[in-house]
């Protein structure tokens, strides 16, 4: 147990700032939205973001905060991954009865794109994320499907489009997963919170070596898929209206101009 512990400490001090590196050059930035232009037809894409459970026993802290949706304890850890499927920012500091949003709020990959967005910079760059999430000039996510709207073939495509460019961060999660079998639902670790939050960064660190030495994973497994869950639709975070409406017009000139 000392040995998981020294050597689990001793990779997470040094292996994320080494393995996990969200793209802020020009280059590797162009490089990522040429990948998701390439491989899904969606423009401007940088990485796509999502959040997964990672089960833990019942804490002796704060127990109600680690309590999910789906009735039992994990950390809620966000994923941000490219195109290959590698992960470009994890975050397995929040509880697992915090919505993805509210974790989107807090982190530094927004915190970044705000500024830069702020400041002029890196227009025509977002992520792509689900309904759970708020729609922002650096966030796309679908159009709200309203039965009372006429139908609009434009959105229909950009949401189809978005789905299918979606899918590699489900990949990319169910292949940690499977990689890495002790942050899976089915094996419930015995570590406190925080220290589970360090194994899933290593987990994270040890993916991207994989996928930078096309390390393949051949057990004949389909990835498991994303479950269906009931999250609120095109989240207004902090009722920021006018990054809301900036967000509405951008993702209306993407359908405008690549969809139609």
């Amino acid at each position: 147990m000392q040995c998981i512990h020294e050597v689990t400490d001793l990779m997470n001090e040094h292996l994320p700032r080494l393995k996990i590196k969200f793209p802020q050059d020009r280059r590797s930035i162009n490089v990522n939205k040429q990948n998701f232009m390439d491989k899904f037809n969606f423009p401007g894409v940088l990485g796509c973001i999502d959040c997964t459970h990672v089960a833990i026993l019942k804490p002796d802290q704060d127990e109600h905060n680690f309590l999910n949706r789906k009735g039992y304890h994990s950390l809620n850890v966000q994923i941000i991954c490219d195109a290959t499927m590698k992960i470009l920012n994890i975050n397995a500091n929040f509880p697992g009865a915090s919505h993805d949003s509210f974790i989107w709020r807090q982190s530094q990959v927004r915190n970044f794109l705000l500024e830069k967005y702020n400041n002029g910079e890196m227009r025509g760059t977002w992520l792509l994320g689900d309904s759970g999430y708020p729609l922002e000039p650096f966030l796309m996510v679908p159009f709200h499907e309203n039965a009372q709207q006429p139908q609009n073939d434009g959105r229909e495509n950009f949401n189809r489009s978005l789905r299918q460019a979606r899918c590699i961060i489900e990949r990319c999660i169910g292949l940690l997963k499977m990689r890495f079998r002790s942050i899976m639902q089915e094996r419930r670790a015995r570590y406190d919170p925080h220290f589970m939050g360090k194994i899933v960064n290593c987990c994270a660190c040890l993916h991207n070596i994989c996928v930078e030495r096309n390390i393949p994973f051949n057990e004949p497994q389909p990835f498991p898929p994303a479950p269906d869950e009931n999250i609120p639709q095109n989240v207004n975070i902090d009722n920021n209206h006018n990054m809301f409406l900036a967000g509405q017009q951008i993702r209306q000139n993407i359908v405008n101009n690549y969809f139609m």
